[in-house]
């Protein structure tokens, strides 16, 4: 599609270990900035990529079905994309991280602007085992009621 900014997405995600690594190399005795949590990889992200996609917002909520909606990390309108942002706290938590990002993907179709979806896993400790698996088996095409979601997961660094 002409125009389309989505590549830019792919460049950021592909940056976020370098940015992370300067940030922990500062000058002037300046603190580290350090990725302890899931948080501190969204606002990590959200400070990259809010000037390049504008339009870019935090914490959206699905339309409501049958009594709760599900709460979406970053929905970026322009580009018909929203992207969620999972930290692996230990072994454990990676086993059961495909199941929660299923859920996820069954839930986030539902939003207005959700054409594609980028499940971006923060595995900073290598806690999941076979990293090409876990990415291949959440990428790829998804239909819901006749509407078509393009996946991509990425695990990092």
């Amino acid at each position: 599609m002409p125009g389309d900014r989505r590549f830019l997405l792919e460049e950021i995600f592909e940056g976020l270990e370098s940015s992370v690594s300067i940030l922990q190399d500062r000058r002037s005795q300046r603190p580290d900035f350090e990725i302890d949590c899931e948080t501190d990889v969204q606002d990590l992200l959200y400070a990259v990529m809010k000037p390049i996609f504008p339009d870019a917002r935090p914490e959206e909520y699905t339309p409501k079905n049958a009594t709760d909606s599900k709460r979406i990390d970053f929905v970026i309108p322009d580009i018909s994309t929203v992207i969620e942002v999972k930290y692996v706290r230990d072994s454990s938590h990676a086993n059961s991280l495909a199941d929660e990002l299923k859920i996820d993907i069954e839930s986030y179709h539902t939003h207005e602007n959700c054409q594609r979806m980028y499940c971006i896993v923060w595995d900073g400790n290598s806690e999941i085992d076979d990293v090409e698996n876990f990415e291949n088996d959440l990428t790829g095409p998804r239909s819901f009621d006749g509407d078509e979601v393009q996946v991509e997961t990425k695990v990092l660094p």
